[in-house]
């Protein structure tokens, strides 16, 4: 066992005496410092030896201390207790091995000996034969002036590390959950966008970037600025911001699996299969680049396949212009296809996809890089190897610059010569050689499938009966025509209890009928929209939960003032009654008619998602899909459109398919939502410009000086 003080609060440890580098925790500051213990020397003559050769025969013990985060450097303090060496936060960095003085450390050894301090053991012998007790252990001494901590200046505060993500963190109204990946800029995080109670992800910038100033404005610009691309075929980014001295941005999350998972399962996909998905991504590209965004990192780990058979690009529009503080060494045994590359003024890219131009001069890239990148997934969907590989990374990046890539054709037999050189020219050496934009690539995929963009989708006879069987279903639907009787009774009784009373005087029982019979229907919708997540009750959460606080003080006061005012007139027990009844009543409702209507209606949209779900598989358009469902599903269209797409995606069709051969608009369905989630959303839209123009702000303010004392 080994006796030693704490290297930060100098609490006294017992810790096991074992040769080598080992962590520590201490159990009074709860901070962490490494103990590295060498093997002695033997010396011929100890006696005559000077202090250096002492100091190497004897066991020597050297203590690191361990950054809180990563990226932290910090200075051990020499022997002479002035200055020292930096030590960095590896864990198999070699560690110093100094002396440490006899108050700081004592070294019980095998033969009971109890060791001396360096500079008395330099004028003794070492007897082997003695004991612990022959042994006389001189006082200690107070520190010298050397030895005693660097002066801080007065008011000085010491500068705490970073937090570490961990589950149930909470960044901006993002509760973290799950980590779920991780890469050259940041970990990624499964989280809860508590105010709209949804799924987001959310990826948190390593420590060591959120401390450089440049490359946090530009990152924040990028993805505010890729936060208003809004596609089918891209994972949309929400926000980004900065806290708890963290930097961050949520995104959208994709429940489903990259293309690198599918490849694992599938080793290599059908050709045709390979380039619808191809093709969607390159749709996706098509709509950033026409904005300005090149993506610059295109690979299968970054084309995210949801449930629906949507290809989504992931990742676009981000920062990737990296310092040499993240460079990332390659290991020998690596064929670099699924690591991040990393260099001193380079993009960050993955060397089994990169361009060309992109590795001579990643600076002055243009969209055709990202041509390259998409050529060389679509190799690797087709032959379920990359074009090059290699052991180190510069070796497979110097392939992509001279060598030629084998056909995939001559890879998989399977590949028609069409596809075979249409990949070969996306992966041109020289970019004039390649397809010239996103566009020319759209074009030249939709060709070798079948498919003319240009034209009118016409559905074939199949897909339009199957349509409008499910419409037909989903609007007839047994539990659904029960539901429309009921309600209709419910109001017509309603209105004769309220009017009946009175007109025969009694206004006291009429009030409390209305009452309750509003506030039965109004839990019954509220439940309802609560369960199928109506989009007017989760962006009306949305706006309440990021209200200013001193709106909350007001809505609470006007609330304590009413339940004041019912409480002095004798009310209050009555309407507590009242509407606790109405709940009840409210809540069976829910339970009978509208927990039926959706179980019954389920089979009826699952049906047409499949059917969507093949036709994006042969590369069909998102969009002409969207406008085949907007048109055949008749004049009661927009409650199976909203339910297969949603609100918002409901709005977008109306204002561009809904009307009918004549030209007049077709029915509209709950319009008395839509003024109140276009005021809604208009609130919401102010809010989030402000919030948008203060993170700008903030990042853009420059740091304060370390180490400055307080005025």
């Amino acid at each position: 066992m080994i006796a030693l003080a704490c290297p930060f609060c100098s609490n006294r440890l017992q810790v096991d005496a074992v040769l080598g580098a080992q962590r520590h925790d201490c159990v009074s500051c709860g901070r962490t410092f490494f103990l590295s213990i060498a093997a002695p020397t033997v010396s011929t003559n100890p006696i005559a030896s000077s202090v250096a050769d002492i100091t190497t025969r004897e066991t020597v013990v050297g203590l690191k201390p361990v950054g809180q985060r990563e990226g932290d450097r910090i200075t051990q303090p020499g022997p002479g207790g002035g200055g020292g060496r930096m030590l960095g936060e590896g864990l198999d960095e070699p560690t110093a091995q100094t002396s440490i003085p006899r108050d700081f450390v004592s070294d019980e050894t095998t033969d009971k000996r109890l060791k001396v301090p360096l500079a008395a053991a330099a004028h003794e012998e070492r007897d082997d034969d003695a004991t612990t007790s022959d042994v006389r252990v001189p006082p200690k001494r107070p520190p010298s002036k050397k030895q005693l901590p660097p002066r801080r200046p007065s008011g000085y505060v010491e500068p705490q590390p970073a937090p570490q993500a961990a589950p149930g963190m909470t960044l901006g109204g993002l509760q973290l959950l799950a980590r779920i990946g991780g890469g050259g800029m940041g970990t990624v995080w499964l989280a809860r966008q508590i105010s709209l109670d949804r799924n987001v992800a959310v990826k948190i910038l390593r420590p060591h970037l959120g401390d450089d100033p440049a490359f946090v404005i530009q990152f924040t610009r990028e993805a505010l600025a890729a936060a208003q691309l809004v596609h089918h075929n891209i994972a949309q980014i929400y926000d980004a911001g900065h806290e708890q001295q963290l930097h961050y941005f949520s995104m959208e999350y994709v429940e489903g699996e990259p293309l690198s998972a599918l490849l694992k399962r599938e080793g290599r996909l059908d050709p045709e299969v390979a380039a619808g998905y191809v093709l969607q991504a390159a749709r996706g590209l098509e709509f950033a680049h026409h904005r300005g965004m090149i993506h610059r990192d295109i690979k299968p780990e970054n084309l995210l396949l949801n449930r629906d058979g949507i290809v989504k690009v992931a990742d676009l529009g981000l920062v990737k212009h990296l310092g040499e503080r993240d460079a990332q060494p390659a290991g020998p045994s690596s064929t670099m296809a699924d690591q991040d590359f990393v260099g001193s003024d380079m993009v960050m890219g993955t060397p089994a996809y990169m361009a060309p131009e992109q590795v001579i001069d990643a600076a002055n890239v243009d969209a055709r890089a990202d041509v390259y990148s998409l050529g060389c997934t679509l190799y690797e969907l087709l032959t379920g190897r990359p074009p090059f590989e290699g052991d180190l990374a510069a070796q497979v990046l110097s392939m992509h610059v001279a060598d030629t890539p084998v056909p995939p054709a001559q890879r998989n037999h399977r590949v028609p010569a069409e596809l075979s050189n249409l990949t070969l020219k996306m992966m041109a050496k020289r970019p004039a050689q390649r397809f010239q934009s996103m566009a020319e690539l759209v074009k030249a995929l939709e060709h070798f499938l079948g498919i003319d963009g240009a034209a009118l989708f016409s559905p074939r006879e199949e897909h339009a009966a199957l349509l409008e069987r499910s419409v037909l279903g989903f609007g007839e639907a047994k539990w659904a025509r029960r539901r429309r009787i009921g309600r209709f009774a419910f109001v017509v009784l309603s209105a004769a209890v309220v009017l009946g009373s009175a007109a025969l005087g009694f206004f006291t029982f009429a009030t409390w009928a209305f009452l309750f019979i509003g506030t039965s229907a109004g839990t019954s919708v509220f439940i309802n929209a609560f369960a199928e997540r109506a989009p007017v009750l989760l962006k009306l959460r949305h706006l309440l939960l990021g209200a200013p606080v001193r709106n909350w003080a007001v809505a609470f006061v006007l609330l304590g003032a009413a339940l004041a005012v019912l409480w002095r007139q004798g009310l209050l027990v009555g309407v507590a009654e009242n509407l606790g009844l109405a709940v009840a009543v409210g809540f069976i409702s829910f339970l009978t008619l509208d927990r039926r209507v959706t179980r019954e209606r389920r089979p009826f949209v699952q049906a047409v998602e499949e059917m969507l779900k093949s036709m994006r598989l042969k590369g069909l358009e998102e969009q002409r899909l969207r406008q085949f469902v907007c048109r055949y599903s008749g004049a009661r269209w927009e409650e199976f459109y909203e339910a297969l797409f949603g609100y918002d995606a409901k709005l977008e069709a109306r204002e561009r398919w809904a009307a009918d051969d004549k030209g007049v608009p077709r029915k509209r369905f709950a319009a008395w939502r839509d003024p109140l989630v276009r005021l809604i959303q208009r609130r919401l839209e102010r809010r989030q410009a402000q919030r948008d123009a203060a993170q700008l702000a903030m990042v853009q303010k420059p740091p304060p000086l370390p180490r400055k004392a307080r005025a």
